[in-house]
């Protein structure tokens, strides 16, 4: 079904459109296509660069983690894991990005919209992985200061984000909300830089020795670089707090689940239910308020069970600083 120019329609995930819990919408990630994902490197190219070494116990790129933001509506998870996932690959790389990066900006050139009826309105409902890289070296990021109509730094509902939610909307008279309105490239060029990403593909549900949780684990503590992760989540991931054992199944049939997009920078090996396994530390996108600071404990098993996507996540800056006219080949970053 045609959808327009900028529009694409894919098969829904789940629950696409999310939920609505406290005033705030989740979810949005659609999981790429089989043709998109077989685009991609594998992640064995980019771990021969490093040659064969065992796997540490552990890893940590906790310190190149960018604030944590609260998405506040379906979809924007895409931008707001992905500007996660750029400021941690630059950090680790020894280059620290001088601004956080918009998740607005990044949210806007890729959401995908979907029409839910013949009569009805284009829906926004969320991402998917080869999109944002994409619009990464098409559009590169700009800092979410430059966002017009932020309060502070924050949104105008006061969260820490320059998505505006449907609240801003509704809340505010006379106010020109970012929701659905696609960046103007002429207003956006300053401020911007370029990125050139990579992305290396992760197997996912391949359990054992090489599996995905060894190519996760060794990506982040061999190659120092974060790891985007689209997966379903329950109403037992959105219950989650500190203190808590850290999330060890998921249920991929709660009605009240969908899917969602997030980097995962760390991680421990630890006894979890009688099983010595990995555990991931995974940045959230729902606040500070939720889980450990913002922060939620995963396990290898429970991530193996939910994924629908992984790819390690590489970056470095492009050669423009300008936005370009068409897009370019599409690189891999080593």
């Amino acid at each position: 079904m045609e959808v327009g120019q900028d529009n694409v329609q894919f098969v829904r995930m789940h629950q696409p459109r999310g939920i609505i819990l406290g005033g705030k919408r989740f979810f949005g990630f659609h999981s790429d296509r089989p043709r998109d994902r077989d685009k991609r490197m594998h992640v064995g190219m980019l771990l021969a660069h490093f040659g064969a070494q065992a796997i540490p116990g552990s890893g940590n790129l906790s310190a190149f983690r960018a604030p944590i933001f609260d998405q506040g509506q379906t979809g924007s998870c895409g931008g707001h894991g992905s500007a996660q996932l750029t400021y941690t690959a630059f950090g680790a790389a020894g280059m620290v990005l001088p601004f956080i990066p918009s998740p607005n900006f990044i949210y806007a050139n890729t959401r995908i919209e979907e029409l839910a009826g013949p009569t009805l309105a284009l829906q926004d409902t969320g991402i998917a992985p080869t999109d944002l890289i994409t619009a990464l070296q098409l559009y590169g990021i700009r800092s979410m200061l430059t966002t017009p109509g932020l309060v502070n730094g924050k949104s105008p509902d006061g969260r820490q984000s320059d998505v505006w939610g449907l609240t801003d909307v509704q809340n505010l008279q006379n106010v020109a909300a970012n929701v659905n309105d696609k960046p103007d490239m002429q207003e956006d060029e300053e401020g911007l830089q370029n990125v050139v990403a990579g992305e290396y593909q992760i197997p996912v549900g391949q359990a054992g020795a090489g599996g995905t949780d060894d190519n996760m684990a060794s990506v982040i503590a061999i190659t120092k670089r974060p790891v985007g992760v689209g997966l379903f989540v329950d109403s037992g991931v959105m219950q989650w707090k500190a203190g808590m054992t850290p999330i060890d199944s998921i249920n991929m049939n709660d009605p009240e689940g969908g899917g969602h997009w997030v980097s995962a920078d760390s991680f421990t090996t630890m006894e979890v239910n009688g099983l010595s396994q990995r555990v991931y530390e995974i940045p959230n996108s729902w606040g500070v308020e939720y889980g450990q600071n913002g922060v939620v404990l995963i396990t290898a098993r429970a991530l193996a069970q939910s994924m629908s996507d992984c790819i390690a996540w590489t970056v470095r800056q492009g050669s423009s600083t300008s936005v370009p006219t068409l897009p370019p080949q599409l690189k891999k970053a080593a």
